[in-house]
């Protein structure tokens, strides 16, 4: 079967790709994250059996592009994409079976899809398959890739899983950064799962990706709350097993601190990118030059590609930042108990922190740190050095199982 798999979000087409490989090996799968990519692979391919096209690819306008796909690829059967509404769209995975072209073959909620399968032919909508799906109850015998959406205290937390289910490897829970979301770490956690054969929890904070939106104004604690309350629900729920690891990336690397400096079970150790013991001038003015872009650049289209609301995923990172309440926020007091081994990696020019917030943890945790310190002064080291963080992650877990 020849599949063309069409979303503009490149984590996504590659954890379905892997999984439906992983299902049905003679499967040839060709992507596409924008339409004028989809209607060329329409063109040049000999003949696709089935295409999936999110209903928000850029370039699609909707459904309105549907019948200039189905005259490129005449005879290719169609399903649809589609997310929850947002607050400016009707909610295209609720659309009235009338309201979706007779020739498509039905539509797929993406929040909800569980990747079991694609229709066979007929009207189908598994939108609302919230009760296997969206409200969180993992299957067990998942291998590959597993979209899920839960909810915690009435609000609505997106997760995706990677690689084996837990206690039957080793689980990696990757934290990202103030700005970040599931989407936004690309293809490095498929990349880290296939290295390390440990499984992989992704998800997006409240007020990042396509989780609940902020409700108000972060408060100086946020991380602390994050650590404390949400990230111990979130182990409970998919029943993760020791030995697990913290992977954090800036806000997420604090966020492991807090949790290995006080709750249990305890990380088996901790992968920390360019983390924040303590707020520095460095961090600040960096801040600031973010505020500036994102009033002055298209700043807010580029986050919109990972965030459904970038305004409230900015303004509730940023607003915080530059509070003055928050000069005073630190979390030293938490290493001395982080007995948990830590990898320590940064950018040796990091626009957001000094190499002395790794000397401020290594010198305070209770538990051994190495460092692994890469050049250039991305804030990012997984994607700016992909290939190096992925091998000492890989030796890490393999020193400390």
């Amino acid at each position: 079967m020849r599949l063309l798999l069409a979303d503009h979000h490149k984590l996504f087409r590659d954890a379905l790709t892997i999984y439906l490989k992983s299902m049905t090996a003679d499967t040839e799968i060709c992507g596409a994250s924008n339409f004028d990519q989809a209607l060329s692979l329409a063109s040049t391919k000999d003949h696709l059996d089935v295409a999936v096209l999110s209903i928000d690819l850029p370039g699609m306008n909707s459904l309105g592009g549907l019948e200039t796909f189905h005259d490129r690829a005449s005879g290719t059967r169609t399903v649809i994409l589609a997310d929850e509404a947002s607050p400016a769209r009707p909610n295209p995975a609720r659309l009235p079976l009338t309201s979706v072209p007779k020739d498509a073959k039905g539509a797929i909620g993406r929040r909800f899809f569980s990747c079991d399968h694609l229709p066979e032919g007929g009207h189908h909508r598994t939108g609302d398959r919230r009760e296997a799906i969206g409200e969180g109850r993992v299957r067990r015998g998942r291998e590959r890739a597993d979209m899920a959406q839960i909810e915690i205290d009435g609000r609505r937390i997106d997760s995706l899983w990677i690689g084996p289910a837990p206690g039957k490897a080793p689980t990696i829970i990757l934290l990202h950064e103030g700005l970040g979301s599931i989407a936004m770490w690309r293809d490095f956690p498929l990349r880290l799962a296939e290295a390390t054969g440990a499984g992989l929890l992704l998800y997006s904070r409240y007020g990042y990706g396509d989780s609940s939106a902020l409700e108000g104004k972060r408060r100086a604690d946020y991380m602390h709350l994050e650590a404390e309350k949400t990230l111990p629900r979130l182990i409970a729920h998919f029943e993760i097993e020791p030995p697990f690891y913290l992977f954090g990336h800036s806000d997420g690397a604090s966020i492991a601190l807090i949790y290995a400096g006080g709750r249990e079970p305890s990380p088996a150790g901790l992968i920390l990118e360019a983390p924040h013991a303590f707020v520095e001038e460095v961090a600040i003015v960096g801040i600031k030059k973010a505020k500036t872009l994102y009033e002055t650049t298209d700043l807010p289209a580029k986050l919109g590609r990972y965030h459904r609301d970038p305004d409230n995923a900015f303004w509730g990172w940023n607003d915080i930042w530059l509070a003055p309440e928050f000069r005073d926020w630190n979390i030293e007091a938490f290493l001395p108990r982080v007995s948990s081994p830590a990898l320590l990696i940064q950018c040796e020019g990091d626009p957001y922190g000094s190499t002395a917030q790794l000397d401020t943890i290594e010198h305070q945790a209770a538990g051994p740190c190495e460092r692994l310190l890469l050049a250039g002064d991305s804030h990012a080291p997984h994607h700016a050095h992909p290939e190096a963080v992925i091998e000492a992650t890989a030796r890490f877990l393999a020193r400390h199982r």
